[in-house]
């Protein structure tokens, strides 16, 4: 029997999207696969989840010990990130492994960046991109924050409301031999895990688990999207703590504008490109973006790229209630005209709390620690299944194979600004390579303000 060309490898959450994922999967992916799949020679297994953190064992398993040629992550946000920590923990592009997302979650914003160019983007659609096999590199980011006592609270709900679900039996493409079951990974309600169970446990997972980190340790989260710090990391608790019954948009917006009355702008320290020099800012929400949605639609980095080789870092300085006209404007991308937002690029970001706040993270979606933290790009590290008109800047990576079976082909990345750089000073089109003899940062009035050391 001939060896198959592709063998996709489905990570399934079946109750993401209160259990649309399933049903998504069931109804119209799974027949999809059984019609396209065997003329062609393609050969599939899906795996599914039944805890938190299974996604990233699963994808690393897919990988190392399946031999699949594409990673697919089929359910939202917060499960698209578990499998991209899973592929870059395990260095799948230089296997030649890519990586694609179904979307069938209650937020869906990696979704509205990836086929922002598709008239429907639904599951099936989703699902005939990734069976066309067009790659490019993406990249991703690296967040290493302070671990904090809420992320025991979240990693000790069950998935998605904290339904107790049931390991589901795994549904294998005809052409594929049955392999171990899904990760039974436990986590009391004390928040121990237990090995026996689980195997091999993530040194995040343990740090987030026993909620009793000493000092120095640090939690280590790839990302794909967004991540940001203040309110952000904030909202981010309280929807993924309460029901998300209303779906994502409702949910993130309801707590946006919750939180707002209730928050105070906290003042932190930022550090950009491993400079020496720093800024004091008082700050409402501080957003690094590879994508340009987070919060359920919300439309915070307008003019981010998934190929630039830099984080688009968005600043909303000292908003308040006076200033709500934002919260409304940013749904529509037009907040970063308001003179209390900044747009900026940096390939590395590093903050501080000036006083002792717990400033929390999220991290697509889901909650990711606290300050002190800092951000690193990745140029280029992921080899991503995307449609044909994928928006890739002039200034992107080098494009890659029109089959995503190929092995992973070189990039040239994206330069970006070694030093201060302006806000709001730059062209959306443009490079963010810095000019010899640059000038110092700008604010929203043209004037200088170059941070001093």
């Amino acid at each position: 029997m001939a060896t198959p060309s592709r063998r996709l490898g489905f990570v399934l959450n079946p109750v993401s999207g209160a259990g649309k994922g399933l049903e998504q999967w069931r109804k119209h992916l799974k027949p999809l696969l059984e019609e396209e799949c065997g003329a062609e020679g393609t050969a599939w297994l899906v795996r599914e989840t039944a805890a938190r953190g299974d996604a990233t064992h699963l994808t690393r398993k897919l990988v190392e010990e399946e031999g699949v040629t594409v990673v697919i992550s089929v359910g939202g946000d917060g499960t698209h990130n578990e499998v991209v920590n899973g592929y870059l923990s395990c260095s799948a592009k230089s296997k030649g492994v890519a990586l694609g997302i179904i979307s069938v979650g209650t937020g869906g914003d990696l979704r509205r960046t990836v086929y922002a160019s598709l008239h429907e983007s639904g599951a099936v659609e989703q699902l005939r991109v990734i069976l066309e096999g067009r790659v490019v590199l993406v990249d991703a980011g690296l967040c290493t924050s302070t671990p904090h006592k809420h992320a025991v609270l979240d990693i000790c709900n069950e998935q998605d409301e904290g339904e107790e679900k049931e390991s589901k039996k795994e549904d294998d493409g005809a052409s594929t031999s049955a392999s171990a079951p899904a990760s039974t990974r436990t986590i009391n309600a004390e928040g121990t895990v237990s090995e026996e169970d689980c195997g091999e446990v993530d040194e995040e997972v343990k740090v987030l688990a026993e909620g009793d980190a000493g000092e120095g340790e640090r939690l280590r989260r790839y990302f794909l999207n967004i991540s940001s710090l203040g309110i952000g990391g904030t909202i981010c608790h309280k929807v993924n703590t309460s029901s998300k019954a209303m779906g994502g948009f409702v949910s993130f917006f309801y707590q946006t504008c919750l939180q707002t009355l209730l928050w105070r702008n906290k003042p932190i320290r930022v550090w950009l490109d491993h400079s020496d020099e720093s800024f004091e800012v008082k700050v409402y929400n501080l957003v690094m973006a590879i994508g340009k949605y987070h919060g359920g639609g919300v439309f915070v980095a307008p003019e981010a790229t998934m190929c630039s080789g830099a984080f688009e870092v968005i600043r909303f300085r000292d908003i308040g209630v006076v200033d709500f006209s934002v919260l409304a404007r940013v749904y529509f991308g037009s907040h970063t005209k308001h003179a209390k937002v900044d747009g900026l690029r940096a390939r590395h970001v590093r903050a501080e709390a000036v006083q002792d706040e717990n400033l929390l993270i999220e991290i697509d979606g889901e909650e990711g620690g606290m300050l002190p933290a800092e951000w690193e790009i990745l140029p280029a590290a992921v080899l991503m299944v995307v449609p044909e008109h994928f928006n890739q800047a002039a200034d992107g990576h080098a494009a890659s194979s029109s089959s995503a079976s190929s092995s992973a082909p070189s990039a040239t990345s994206a330069a970006a600004s070694s030093g201060p750089f302006s806000s709001r000073g730059y062209s959306p089109q443009d490079s963010p390579d810095t000019p010899e003899g640059e000038p110092g940062r700008t604010d929203s009035n043209g004037n200088d303000s170059t941070p001093s050391k």
